[in-house]
């Protein structure tokens, strides 16, 4: 599961525990949150488009899981 591990805490989660800690500033971790926000939405498409093609079975099991956290923390 080294694998899933990579993805369990998107980068948005870390900045905004950042932000709320006041270990960076409100302007800069909005912009980065927004940055990210839109690159998890990506990989999320490319998650999807990935369910849609013949073989997804073979690997239905990992992918969905890691769709699942992802749609959660959004």
């Amino acid at each position: 599961t080294d694998e899933m591990e990579m993805y369990s805490y998107p980068d948005y989660v870390r900045w905004t525990a950042a932000a709320a800690l006041g270990r960076i500033g409100t302007e800069q971790a909005l912009t980065a949150l927004r940055e990210v926000e839109q690159q998890e939405h990506g990989f999320l498409d490319r998650l999807r488009q990935n369910a849609a093609r013949p073989d997804f079975h073979l690997r239905a099991p990992v992918i969905s899981k890691v769709m699942r956290r992802h749609e959660d923390v959004l």
